[in-house]
């Protein structure tokens, strides 16, 4: 809120749960007063470039600069948005949006302005995401509501995507002044007051008339108008995301590392870092666990082929002993370290397990009952080491040095030392299903058919419709991802394995109108096929 007196003297304040002054009034009450309202958007978009800047610098000693840089006509970074390959980007990765851009075969930046706000529900309410996607390919005519909206609506092919094709056609085919047009417009995005709308749409007709429209055009052209309600975009905001996006996708085209480790350490994406980390290792990367003398305390660093993991990552640290590390280097020795760091017994077992200590080059347990003796000192001889053994797990197996994805998944949400689907589902026989890759590069060959696909669930929702809830799940294996649909039947017959890691789907490939990919519809869900008996295979996890 914005005010020349004090925003106290103008209405009532408190102060939010998060220290932030607020106002008990709401955005329409505000402009009521007269005063200016202002919404200021954290985008955590714009850091996850910014960041992916340093990771550049500092790892190929290039310095980036996105304005000269990218290449706004590059082929591969459109195949990669045309092809469902920008997990990652902001806004554009989600299962709805990439499927969308498959569907458009997006290649341009108009486009792909369009595609950001016709995903929105306002947009998407009028049905005509398919629509858009045929019209843009030329496999339909573009239609228009009435001939005067040509000029307004010719460059989403007569369908309303915009805030301000609202004013336009308003103001257009109406000649309703612009001020009552806008006020349309508000009513109309927000789609909460009914009768609000319905005084504004009687107005709207008024005018059409006066304007020398017929009744049957002018309720045509109304209903195109109200099926657009709800939260959409204007252009401007579009374009502005659309830049965004196609910079993050020409940046994860040319530097995966370097962007995914960005998506990382900013915690910010529509997926769980599972799905950043497998993506990270489909683009040829390693991943390195937590390390005392060489991670940063928060960030994901980039060294040559390998991201580095921070330490932060590994559960039960606290908040400031990340920092205490980075800021008391160089360790001559693992002694050195625990002497100036003095982290809790939790924490120095929790960087133990999870390899931060490795580095020392000592074997894992006796850096463990080092660290018994160095605590039982710094403590006044309270604590010995076989008190402190005690309390730690006895089948703990810290005397082990090997690397323990277990530990790994626990302490730091995915394993390190060896790729999830080797934790997750050991002894599976991949070859018996379609890989992610397979259905990219050839997906005619599969339309129609039936297909059996495996893969880690990286991601679900679960949508309610008239026939039962249906469940969305995106399906990751060594080649990429697939997006699976469980419509109601499939769903209740099977929906309890899918609280399983990894499963296998046999489903329909539905393709799009296009023909450059297919959805998948569900038909059973079982668990992976196992190359060996799963005695056998119980018998070589342990």
């Amino acid at each position: 809120m914005i005010s020349a007196d004090p925003i106290a003297d103008r209405m009532p304040v408190f102060e939010s749960a998060k220290g932030i002054l607020t106002t008990h009034y709401d955005m329409d009450d505000v402009e009521e007063l007269g005063l200016l309202k202002m919404d200021l958007l954290g985008q955590a978009g714009l850091s996850v470039l910014r960041e992916a800047g340093d990771n550049l610098r500092e790892n190929r000693g290039f310095t980036l600069n996105l304005h000269t840089d990218c290449d706004w006509r590059d082929e591969q970074t459109w195949e990669a948005i045309a092809t469902g390959q920008a997990r990652g980007v902001f806004h554009i990765e989600s299962p709805a949006m990439t499927s969308l851009l498959m569907m458009t075969n997006c290649r341009d930046i108009d486009c792909l302005t369009a595609v950001e706000s016709i995903i929105r529900p306002g947009a998407a309410n009028e049905g005509k995401k398919r629509a858009y996607a045929r019209r843009h390919q030329g496999l339909e005519p573009a239609t228009y509501a009435h001939p005067s909206l040509e000029p307004l609506l010719k460059d989403t092919y007569g369908l309303m995507a915009y805030e301000e094709h609202i004013l336009l056609v308003a103001n257009g085919f109406a000649a309703m002044p612009w001020g009552r047009a806008d006020m349309l417009r508000r009513a109309l995005a927000k789609n909460k007051d009914r009768r609000r709308i319905a005084e504004l749409g009687a107005e709207f007709r008024a005018c059409a008339m006066r304007n020398g429209r017929c009744e049957e055009e002018t309720a045509a052209v109304w209903q195109l108008m109200e099926d657009f309600a709800g939260y959409m975009f204007n252009k401007a905001h579009s374009a502005a995301y659309a830049v965004e996006a196609f910079q993050g996708a020409w940046l994860k085209a040319r530097y995966p590392l370097e962007f995914l480790a960005s998506v990382l350490t900013n915690r910010r994406g529509f997926y769980a870092p599972m799905l950043y980390v497998m993506e990270a290792l489909r683009r040829g990367g390693r991943l390195l666990p937590p390390d005392v003398r060489h991670s940063g305390a928060s960030r994901f660093l980039v060294r040559e082929d390998a991201i580095r993991l921070p330490l932060n990552q590994v559960k039960g640290t606290g908040q400031d002993l990340p920092l205490r590390i980075v800021e008391r280097r160089p360790y001559g020795g693992a002694g050195d370290f625990f002497r100036k760091v003095k982290p809790r017994r939790s924490e120095w077992i929790a960087l133990l397990k999870a390899g931060a200590f490795d580095s020392f080059e000592e074997p894992r347990g006796r850096l463990f009952w080092r660290f018994c003796r160095l605590e039982a000192a710094l403590t006044g001889g309270r604590q010995d080491g076989a008190a402190l053994f005690e309390t730690a797990d006895p089948d703990s197996g810290l005397e082990d040095s090997r690397p323990s994805p277990r530990w790994e998944h626990e302490l730091l949400g995915f394993p390190v030392s060896c790729h999830p689907l080797e934790y997750f589902a050991p002894h599976t026989d991949w070859s018996r299903y379609i890989t992610a890759e397979s259905l990219r590069a050839d997906p005619r060959r599969y339309f129609g058919k039936q297909v059996e696909v495996c893969g880690l669930i990286v991601a679900d929702r679960i949508h309610s419709t008239e026939r039962g809830p249906m469940k969305f799940l995106t399906l990751a294996d060594y080649t990429g991802f697939v997006e699976v649909s469980l419509f109601a039947e499939a769903y209740q017959a099977y929906g309890h394995l899918t609280v399983q890691p990894v499963v296998a789907v046999t489903a329909i490939a539905d393709p799009f109108d296009n023909r450059k990919g297919c959805v998948l519809n569900g038909e059973f869900v079982e668990l992976p096929y196992r190359a060996m008996s799963p005695a056998t295979a119980l018998t070589a996890r342990m």
